[in-house]
Protein backbone atom coordinates (compact mmCIF):
# COMPACT_ATOMS: atom_id res chain seq x y z
CA UNK A 1 0.00 0.00 0.00
CA UNK A 2 0.61 3.77 -0.59
CA UNK A 3 2.94 4.90 2.40
CA UNK A 4 2.10 8.78 1.36
CA UNK A 5 -0.48 9.03 -1.17
CA UNK A 6 0.98 11.65 -3.94
CA UNK A 7 -0.89 15.32 -4.27
CA UNK A 8 -3.03 14.16 -1.84
CA UNK A 9 -4.34 13.58 1.66
CA UNK A 10 -5.59 10.07 2.80
CA UNK A 11 -9.34 9.45 2.90
CA UNK A 12 -9.96 8.60 6.42
CA UNK A 13 -13.68 8.66 6.89
CA UNK A 14 -13.92 12.19 8.52
CA UNK A 15 -15.38 15.43 8.30
CA UNK A 16 -11.46 17.08 7.92
CA UNK A 17 -11.30 14.71 4.67
CA UNK A 18 -11.27 16.20 1.32
CA UNK A 19 -14.28 15.50 -1.59
CA UNK A 20 -13.28 11.94 -2.87
CA UNK A 21 -14.27 11.85 -6.55
CA UNK A 22 -13.94 8.21 -6.93
CA UNK A 23 -15.84 7.59 -3.79
CA UNK A 24 -18.90 10.49 -5.49
CA UNK A 25 -18.77 7.94 -7.91
CA UNK A 26 -19.65 4.92 -5.97
CA UNK A 27 -21.72 6.70 -3.85
CA UNK A 28 -23.93 7.77 -6.65
CA UNK A 29 -23.99 4.43 -8.29
CA UNK A 30 -24.66 2.27 -5.18
CA UNK A 31 -28.01 5.30 -4.59
CA UNK A 32 -29.29 4.73 -7.80
CA UNK A 33 -28.61 0.70 -7.97
CA UNK A 34 -30.94 0.76 -4.80
CA UNK A 35 -33.68 2.92 -5.67
CA UNK A 36 -33.71 1.64 -9.37
CA UNK A 37 -34.35 -2.14 -7.70
CA UNK A 38 -37.54 -0.86 -6.19
CA UNK A 39 -39.32 0.25 -9.04
CA UNK A 40 -42.81 0.76 -6.76
CA UNK A 41 -41.29 2.55 -4.36
CA UNK A 42 -39.93 5.20 -6.97
CA UNK A 43 -41.75 8.46 -6.59
CA UNK A 44 -42.77 10.55 -9.56
CA UNK A 45 -39.58 13.50 -9.35
CA UNK A 46 -36.98 10.64 -9.40
CA UNK A 47 -35.07 10.56 -12.74
CA UNK A 48 -31.41 8.71 -12.28
CA UNK A 49 -31.57 5.10 -13.44
CA UNK A 50 -28.83 2.69 -12.81
CA UNK A 51 -30.30 -1.13 -13.21
CA UNK A 52 -26.39 -2.58 -13.43
CA UNK A 53 -23.05 -1.85 -12.81
CA UNK A 54 -19.92 -3.79 -13.89
CA UNK A 55 -16.89 -2.29 -12.09
CA UNK A 56 -13.45 -2.89 -14.05
CA UNK A 57 -11.63 -3.93 -10.88
CA UNK A 58 -7.50 -3.14 -11.23
CA UNK A 59 -4.85 -3.17 -8.93
CA UNK A 60 -1.63 -1.34 -8.95
CA UNK A 61 1.17 -1.87 -11.70
CA UNK A 62 4.25 -3.96 -11.49
CA UNK A 63 7.36 -2.22 -11.69
CA UNK A 64 10.08 -3.53 -14.16
CA UNK A 65 11.90 -5.84 -11.94
CA UNK A 66 8.84 -7.34 -10.35
CA UNK A 67 8.33 -11.04 -11.56
CA UNK A 68 4.94 -9.79 -12.29
CA UNK A 69 6.08 -6.83 -14.72
CA UNK A 70 4.69 -5.71 -16.60
CA UNK A 71 0.91 -7.23 -15.70
CA UNK A 72 -1.41 -5.06 -13.43
CA UNK A 73 -1.93 -6.26 -10.17
CA UNK A 74 -4.97 -7.93 -7.73
CA UNK A 75 -7.11 -5.36 -6.41
CA UNK A 76 -7.87 -7.23 -3.15
CA UNK A 77 -4.28 -7.13 -2.45
CA UNK A 78 -3.51 -3.60 -1.74
CA UNK A 79 -4.37 -1.54 1.40
CA UNK A 80 -6.86 0.91 0.54
CA UNK A 81 -8.21 -0.59 -2.85
CA UNK A 82 -10.27 -3.76 -2.18
CA UNK A 83 -10.73 -4.01 2.08
CA UNK A 84 -9.20 -2.26 4.17
CA UNK A 85 -11.49 0.95 3.81
CA UNK A 86 -12.30 3.27 6.71
CA UNK A 87 -15.77 2.30 8.13
CA UNK A 88 -16.44 5.90 8.95
CA UNK A 89 -18.60 8.16 7.15
CA UNK A 90 -16.12 10.99 5.00
CA UNK A 91 -18.52 13.85 5.78
CA UNK A 92 -18.14 16.23 2.68
CA UNK A 93 -18.09 13.51 0.02
CA UNK A 94 -21.46 12.50 1.41
CA UNK A 95 -22.86 15.86 1.60
CA UNK A 96 -22.05 16.63 -1.69
CA UNK A 97 -23.70 13.12 -3.43
CA UNK A 98 -26.49 13.76 -1.09
CA UNK A 99 -26.69 17.20 -2.17
CA UNK A 100 -26.56 16.51 -5.93
CA UNK A 101 -28.97 13.45 -6.16
CA UNK A 102 -31.56 15.25 -3.98
CA UNK A 103 -31.92 18.33 -6.58
CA UNK A 104 -30.72 16.46 -9.81
CA UNK A 105 -31.91 12.97 -9.53
CA UNK A 106 -35.12 14.09 -7.13
CA UNK A 107 -34.06 11.27 -4.49
CA UNK A 108 -36.78 11.39 -1.72
CA UNK A 109 -35.34 12.83 2.01
CA UNK A 110 -35.33 8.94 3.18
CA UNK A 111 -33.24 7.78 0.61
CA UNK A 112 -31.03 11.04 0.80
CA UNK A 113 -30.78 10.16 4.96
CA UNK A 114 -29.30 7.12 4.39
CA UNK A 115 -26.84 8.17 2.39
CA UNK A 116 -25.27 10.68 4.94
CA UNK A 117 -24.42 7.59 7.07
CA UNK A 118 -23.31 5.22 4.56
CA UNK A 119 -19.38 4.80 5.44
CA UNK A 120 -16.41 4.83 2.94
CA UNK A 121 -16.09 0.79 3.39
CA UNK A 122 -19.69 0.51 2.58
CA UNK A 123 -19.95 2.37 -0.46
CA UNK A 124 -17.21 0.46 -1.88
CA UNK A 125 -18.57 -3.26 -0.86
CA UNK A 126 -21.99 -2.35 -2.47
CA UNK A 127 -20.23 -1.54 -5.93
CA UNK A 128 -17.92 -4.65 -5.89
CA UNK A 129 -19.22 -7.47 -3.50
CA UNK A 130 -21.60 -8.49 -5.86
CA UNK A 131 -19.78 -9.11 -9.34
CA UNK A 132 -16.90 -6.98 -11.22
CA UNK A 133 -14.33 -7.50 -14.04
CA UNK A 134 -10.78 -8.86 -12.39
CA UNK A 135 -8.84 -7.30 -14.76
CA UNK A 136 -5.91 -9.66 -13.30
CA UNK A 137 -7.82 -12.51 -13.57
CA UNK A 138 -6.82 -14.01 -17.16
CA UNK A 139 -4.30 -16.66 -18.90
CA UNK A 140 -1.02 -16.64 -17.76
CA UNK A 141 0.04 -15.32 -21.17
CA UNK A 142 -1.52 -12.83 -22.48
CA UNK A 143 0.12 -10.71 -25.55
CA UNK A 144 0.68 -7.26 -25.08
CA UNK A 145 -1.38 -4.97 -27.96
CA UNK A 146 -0.24 -1.55 -29.45
CA UNK A 147 -1.65 1.50 -28.09
CA UNK A 148 -3.54 4.45 -30.36
CA UNK A 149 -1.99 7.30 -30.66
CA UNK A 150 -3.98 9.13 -27.53
CA UNK A 151 -3.33 6.16 -25.88
CA UNK A 152 0.56 6.82 -25.88
CA UNK A 153 -0.08 10.37 -24.32
CA UNK A 154 -0.94 8.82 -21.60
CA UNK A 155 2.76 7.33 -20.77
CA UNK A 156 3.96 8.60 -17.25
CA UNK A 157 0.49 9.18 -16.09
CA UNK A 158 -1.75 7.92 -12.82
CA UNK A 159 1.33 8.50 -10.47
CA UNK A 160 0.08 6.92 -7.39
CA UNK A 161 2.57 6.63 -4.03
CA UNK A 162 4.95 4.13 -3.75
CA UNK A 163 4.26 0.63 -1.97
CA UNK A 164 6.25 -1.36 -0.12
CA UNK A 165 5.28 -4.59 -1.83
CA UNK A 166 3.19 -5.71 -4.57
CA UNK A 167 2.16 -9.78 -4.37
CA UNK A 168 4.40 -10.22 -1.45
CA UNK A 169 7.21 -9.11 -3.47
CA UNK A 170 9.17 -6.56 -1.19
CA UNK A 171 10.24 -3.20 -3.82
CA UNK A 172 13.51 -1.87 -4.19
CA UNK A 173 13.86 2.01 -3.57
CA UNK A 174 14.69 2.18 -7.31
CA UNK A 175 11.28 -0.34 -7.82
CA UNK A 176 9.73 2.21 -5.54
CA UNK A 177 10.83 5.60 -7.54
CA UNK A 178 9.14 4.58 -10.66
CA UNK A 179 5.93 3.21 -9.19
CA UNK A 180 5.77 7.55 -8.59
CA UNK A 181 6.36 8.09 -12.42
CA UNK A 182 2.98 6.56 -13.89
CA UNK A 183 2.61 3.82 -16.42
CA UNK A 184 5.13 2.79 -18.38
CA UNK A 185 4.81 1.96 -22.43
CA UNK A 186 4.64 -1.97 -21.81
CA UNK A 187 2.50 -1.15 -18.61
CA UNK A 188 -0.38 0.52 -20.75
CA UNK A 189 -0.19 -1.74 -23.29
CA UNK A 190 -0.90 -5.26 -21.15
CA UNK A 191 -3.39 -2.79 -19.45
CA UNK A 192 -4.84 -2.13 -22.68
CA UNK A 193 -4.52 -5.94 -23.40
CA UNK A 194 -6.25 -7.31 -20.17
CA UNK A 195 -8.97 -4.76 -20.85
CA UNK A 196 -9.44 -6.53 -24.20
CA UNK A 197 -9.68 -10.06 -22.93
CA UNK A 198 -12.81 -9.39 -20.70
CA UNK A 199 -14.62 -7.87 -23.19
CA UNK A 200 -16.72 -10.97 -23.41
CA UNK A 201 -17.48 -10.66 -19.67
CA UNK A 202 -18.64 -6.96 -19.97
CA UNK A 203 -20.94 -7.40 -23.21
CA UNK A 204 -22.51 -10.35 -20.81
CA UNK A 205 -23.36 -7.80 -18.55
CA UNK A 206 -24.64 -4.98 -21.04
CA UNK A 207 -27.04 -8.14 -22.69
CA UNK A 208 -28.26 -8.80 -19.50
CA UNK A 209 -29.14 -4.74 -18.25
CA UNK A 210 -30.86 -4.58 -22.23
CA UNK A 211 -32.54 -7.64 -21.33
CA UNK A 212 -33.80 -6.19 -17.74
CA UNK A 213 -34.76 -2.47 -19.20
CA UNK A 214 -37.16 -4.52 -21.91
CA UNK A 215 -38.70 -6.68 -19.34
CA UNK A 216 -39.19 -3.17 -17.32
CA UNK A 217 -40.58 -0.77 -19.46
CA UNK A 218 -42.21 -3.11 -21.85
CA UNK A 219 -42.34 -4.65 -25.24
CA UNK A 220 -43.33 -1.31 -26.63
CA UNK A 221 -39.96 -0.04 -26.17
CA UNK A 222 -37.76 -3.13 -27.19
CA UNK A 223 -36.49 -1.51 -30.44
CA UNK A 224 -35.23 1.30 -28.20
CA UNK A 225 -33.55 -0.89 -25.65
CA UNK A 226 -32.13 -2.80 -28.42
CA UNK A 227 -29.98 0.36 -29.92
CA UNK A 228 -28.96 0.80 -26.21
CA UNK A 229 -26.97 -2.51 -26.57
CA UNK A 230 -26.29 -1.98 -30.02
CA UNK A 231 -23.09 0.83 -29.15
CA UNK A 232 -21.84 -1.47 -26.89
CA UNK A 233 -18.81 -2.19 -29.35
CA UNK A 234 -18.19 1.71 -29.82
Amino acid sequence: WDLKPVGRQRLEGKDSDWEDNVLKELLIAGALLERSASVEERGQEERGILELAFPLLVGRQHPQGHPLYPLMGNYFSVQGGGGQFPKTVSGPTNRAVASLLRERAGLPEQAVEALLDRSVETAVQTLTKLQGCQLWNHAPELEEIELSKEQLAMVGKGSTGPPVSLEGVALTAAQRELCTKGFDERQLRMLKAQVHAKRADMHEIIDRAVALHIDRVGVNEEEEAHSLGGRRGS
